[in-house]
């Protein structure tokens, strides 16, 4: 091993490096995502409660028929909503899974450059 330390440590090094620069990348783009995502659904969150408020109203007005096609519209929009609101922590756990294992990896390289 000694033959190959000072080739395995530089490999080592660029691996680690290119490894730490995806990872951060990564991390950004899932951040930018993140934070975008988090902006659209705290900007639109209440529609849905205002829509159901206001569907309620509409309901005694309309005829049987039609307030039960609204009551399912309501249903399928507070499915739409609750999809969201899922997407929103999807992408929060994703992001910390990112860092964490980003981190790990390099954790991971640095010991073995320290080993070769």
């Amino acid at each position: 091993m000694a033959f190959f330390g000072g080739k395995v440590r530089k490999v080592l090094r660029e691996l680690r490096l290119t490894s730490e620069s995806r990872s951060n990348d990564l991390n950004r783009e899932i951040r930018e995502f993140l934070e975008e995502l988090e902006e659209d659904y705290e900007e639109n969150k209440d529609v849905v409660p205002e829509f159901h408020d206001f569907a309620e109203q509409l309901k005694t007005q309309l005829a049987p028929a039609d307030a039960s096609k609204l009551e399912e519209f309501m249903r399928r929009f507070s499915r739409v909503d609750r999809t969201a609101r899922h997407g929103v922590e999807f992408m929060r756990e994703l992001k910390r899974d990112q860092r964490k294992l980003s981190r790990e990896t390099i954790w991971q390289i640095e010991e073995y450059t320290a080993q070769a």
